[in-house]
């Protein structure tokens, strides 16, 4: 394509130059049976979780209250990371607010990502961030009023056992 200036002495005047793109990168759209979910009805959610075990290897669990959709379900102390928010300061946040406990965050162990409908037909998409514990001060206590309505350290034998959210199953199978 020419301008009204000309090309520079030199230049490539193929359409393979700077500025100059083919109409697409990607192949032929090919025919799917999967029908998307209109825009309004996803939602994408990351979250900051804590592996913490006390010296005899017992798992912090904390367990979801009744006004939640995952209800007495057991998960990891952590949840959503706010605007803004840093991960680890998300992590520190929520653990003080379900457990009572102040910790010292580690290293990042694993990313774990899941796609589930809610009861409204929402596609909610997590990204977990698993954490170590590296430490923690505090009286543990369950949360007043708030997503967790109760918090106890448990065995992996115990909490295998115990009605648990899916990704703190996978945590425990692959030894977090």
């Amino acid at each position: 394509m020419r301008t009204p200036f000309g090309p520079a002495s030199g230049a490539v005047t193929d359409g393979r130059g700077q500025g100059t793109f083919r109409r697409s990168w990607r192949g032929a759209r090919e025919p799917t049976s999967f029908h998307p979910v209109p825009n309004a009805s996803k939602r994408q959610r990351i979250a900051a979780y804590g592996v913490a075990r006390d010296p005899e290897g017992r798992l912090l669990l904390a367990r979801a209250a009744p006004s939640l959709t995952l209800r007495g379900r057991w998960f990891l102390p952590g949840g959503g990371v706010k605007h803004g928010e840093g991960p680890p300061d998300s992590l520190r946040r929520e653990v003080e607010e379900e457990s009572g406990l102040t910790i010292a965050v580690g290293p990042l162990l694993d990313v774990l990502s899941d796609v589930r409908t809610l009861p409204d037909g929402v596609s909610l998409h997590t990204i977990r961030l698993v954490y170590r514990v590296d430490s923690w001060e505090g009286t543990l206590r369950p949360e007043v009023g708030g997503t967790t309505d109760a918090v106890g350290w448990f065995t992996p034998e115990e909490a295998r056992d115990m009605p648990l959210a899916h990704y703190v199953q996978i945590v425990l199978q692959k030894g977090l």
